[in-house]
């Protein structure tokens, strides 16, 4: 099956499996053993570091950051991954480490192909596990156990499509039906998409903050909080992250590099501020503004800073007892800043904040006294 065609036969499996999900989403529906029968117990660890089993402060809007999901960046490659398969986060190797498909290794093709659709390996990768625990598994499972890897072009009552058979096929199958859900977002065709707000089959009303999380939402409308769907989904990229070294980080957050910054703000990817001036050394977590930041619950207020002139403005955290008046961020500085107000048309104002100590005297340029 060529390209074209696999895109042809695609269209119809997404036709029908988004018509099966969508049935009875304006009730409340039991959720399918499919959706909550996960093998790796471990699984079901909060990976946001909260003891009561909740998710993180996130909560079910925001599934994965845009910057999470896109490969932008090319944060991953297959080296990375196979220094993951070698010693997962399971506390062995798994087999996938040993896995050869077609004269690549496993680790190479699920980063070729991630790539072909533009996303980051890590969505790939996380789906396995949250599909069949198949990251977690040392040996090799069963052929027809690979060859359904991600259930993708399988659906209940219903034979799984031949031509989706097999671990390169599965692999396809699953990057190019996220990237049309995704898309489906982006272009505001989807039923599911940022900012519309939408039931999921276990009755909760979700307002999708990234096209990310739309996407994930359009394949699996479930939120199952500690018990499976898109609360597994997150759960296992967390971790996933976290052994790669990435994290989704947020505005005042130590950094060397944007890989700890994998948030989405303002309809654009966080970035670490070192990356923005090519300073080298510690640094925290920001985002280009106009005006205002936004502000996430359980953090520092934020603010929308001045840097010289530089002629733009960048958010940084506020000082504040959440982090101790900026003793609790490593590598800042507590100075008073003026707002950029740019073409926002809010107000001027000033305040103190947490700089990255390297930025401080930009950031307190021509500062009056507070």
């Amino acid at each position: 099956m060529d390209r074209r065609q696999r895109r042809t036969a695609l269209g119809i499996v997404l036709a029908v499996g988004l018509l099966l999900a969508g049935c009875g989403d304006e009730g409340t529906a039991s959720a399918p053993e499919a959706y909550t029968d996960h093998a790796e117990a471990s699984d079901f660890v909060d990976e946001s570091g909260k003891a009561d089993g909740t998710t993180s402060a996130w909560g079910a809007d925001l599934v994965l950051t845009d910057a999470m999901y896109l490969d932008a960046d090319q944060l991953l490659d297959a080296d990375d991954i196979q220094t993951l398969l070698e010693d997962t986060p399971y506390g062995g190797r798994s087999w996938l480490a040993d896995e050869q498909v077609g004269g690549e290794s496993f680790a190479e093709l699920l980063v070729r192909t991630a790539r072909d659709y533009g996303m980051s390996p890590l969505v790939l990768l996380s789906r396995m596990q949250v599909e069949a625990s198949l990251v977690a598994k040392t040996a090799r499972p069963s052929d027809w156990l690979v060859d359904r890897a991600f259930g993708c072009g399988c659906y209940d009552g219903q034979p799984c499509i031949a031509g989706y058979l097999g671990l390169e096929n599965q692999l396809a199958c699953s990057a190019e039906t996220f990237s049309k859900l995704y898309d489906a977002s982006v272009d505001g065709s989807g039923a599911w998409r940022l900012g519309k707000q939408k039931k999921t089959l276990d009755g909760l009303y979700v307002t999708p903050r990234s096209h990310a999380s739309a996407a994930m939402y359009a394949y699996t409308p479930w939120v199952l909080t500690g018990r499976g769907g898109n609360w597994l989904v997150r759960n296992i990229t967390m971790k996933f992250a976290r052994a790669l070294g990435l994290a989704e980080g947020w505005i005042g957050l130590a950094c060397e590099d944007s890989g700890a910054c994998l948030f989405d703000h303002g309809g654009q990817a966080g970035q670490c501020a070192s990356a923005l001036f090519a300073q080298s050394g510690p640094s925290q977590c920001t985002s280009p503004c106009v005006g205002t930041c936004d502000d996430m619950p359980g953090t520092a207020p934020t603010f929308c800073v001045a840097v010289g002139d530089a002629g733009f403005g960048l958010c940084m955290p506020r000082a504040h007892a959440k982090n101790r008046q900026c003793a609790g961020l490593a590598g800042s500085q507590k100075v008073g800043a003026v707002r950029w107000v740019g073409q926002s048309g809010v107000g001027e104002s000033t305040a103190t904040v947490c700089a990255p100590t390297w930025l401080a005297d930009q950031v307190a340029a021509g500062v009056p006294s507070l």
